[in-house]
């Protein structure tokens, strides 16, 4: 089932990081919003359509959206997308791949893709331990890695190897910040209270006519009563219009048959993340022995693929958390790799070909949490050695 969420106000996503009444000044925003956030705002729309908050909590609605502990394999979500509306045509955005960077004194509209290399160019310096890099061969006259956003078009394009006039859209032109001034009330008086002035950076979207939100993909054993609706999303409890949409993926597939016969050819494939990952060993999958590079991917518990990490873009760790409202407790806190990191690797076994894309291709392969929308992973064609 996919929803098209479009904001009604401004609105207001925090990250993981501490905003506490009276000890922190300023509550800190992320955009687009993580996974759980959205699924949570999901699951409180399906207790006020189908029951109360009381039959959820006594475990009435179980069979549905799980329940306060565990979300009991009755509903999941694969991910959440910007996404615009225009003309009945809906488009999807991603993060830029952190494997493209930018080249200095350049106008940041063209991309210069890196490659696995096996020799490290020249005056490049690291302490990196494995055999291949991620580098420009050129070493010289990089800026930074690109950010921004890529459309559907432009990521197929890239997961076919192929980054040429790639239309980067930053985010900036997208959104705009309305930062917005408040502070606690004494609940007896009603009067302000000494030390309690607080910032939210809140956002909006700068199309006028309304045409931007965010495309949800989940999946559950029943669906809103309702083909539109309000539910609440964010900070303060902001509206969000939403609508029953019926968006055809396959053309992020089309791709998948070129990734097949490359990755028979070189034994190379890449993995890239369009929202934010936990693995348990920080910035590595769990079933990746930190020295050797290589493990075993599971698969239904039945067999495995034999897979070796040659090299990976990942971006700067993201904090993760947020509020037990059963327990009213904090959530525990991890550190996740952000949407947007890329992974190499090499099949051991290039005859398991098929099991490999059925396991990995917009697949959620998050160490945690990945019934929640982390880790959903798009696979590619990479790089066979220098080019």
């Amino acid at each position: 089932m996919k929803l098209f969420l479009q904001p009604n106000d401004a609105f207001f996503f925090r990250d993981g990081r501490p905003f506490t009444k009276g000890e922190q000044a300023e509550g800190h925003s992320i955009f687009p919003p993580l996974p759980s956030t959205v699924l949570g705002a999901l699951r409180s729309t399906y207790i006020t359509e189908f029951g109360d908050l009381s039959l959820f909590c006594s475990n009435g609605m179980k069979d549905m959206i799980g329940t306060s502990e565990s979300l009991c394999d009755a509903i999941r979500l694969r991910g959440v997308f910007l996404a615009s509306n225009q003309d009945n045509q809906l488009n999807m955005y991603f993060p830029v791949p952190l494997d493209l960077v930018y080249k200095k004194a350049e106008e940041r509209t063209r991309h210069i893709p890196l490659h696995a290399l096996t020799r490290a160019p020249k005056n490049f310096i690291s302490n990196d331990t494995s055999d291949t890099i991620l580098a420009w061969s050129d070493s010289e006259g990089i800026d930074s890695e690109a950010d921004g956003l890529l459309d559907m078009v432009d990521i197929e394009r890239y997961l076919l190897k192929d980054p040429t006039d790639l239309q980067l859209i930053g985010l900036t032109t997208l959104i705009e910040r309305e930062p917005k001034i408040g502070i606690a009330r004494s609940r007896d008086t009603l009067s302000s209270e000494d030390r309690m002035l607080y910032r939210m950076n809140m956002s909006r979207f700068k199309n006028s006519d309304g045409n931007y939100g965010f495309v949800t993909d989940y999946e559950c054993s029943q669906s809103l009563p309702k083909a539109e609706g309000l539910l609440k999303l964010g900070g303060e409890g902001k509206s969000f219009t939403y609508q029953d949409i019926d968006l055809d993926l396959d053309s992020l597939s089309s791709h998948l048959e070129t990734v097949r016969i490359s990755a028979k050819s070189t034994g190379t494939f890449k993995l890239y993340f369009a929202t934010p990952t936990i693995f348990k060993n920080g910035w590595l999958p769990s079933w990746l022995a930190s020295d050797t590079l290589s493990g075993e991917y599971p698969l239904d518990g039945k067999c495995s693929i034999s897979l070796r990490l040659i090299t990976a873009a990942v971006g700067k760790p993201i904090t993760i958390g947020g509020w037990n409202m059963a327990k009213r407790e904090a959530k525990p806190t991890y550190r996740a790799v952000p949407a947007g990191s890329v992974y190499y690797f090499e099949l051991i076994d290039r005859s398991r070909i098929d099991d490999l894309i059925a396991a990995f291709h917009y697949q959620n392969i998050s160490d945690r949490h990945s019934d929640e929308g982390f880790g959903l992973a798009f696979i590619g064609v990479a790089d066979g050695g220098n080019p």
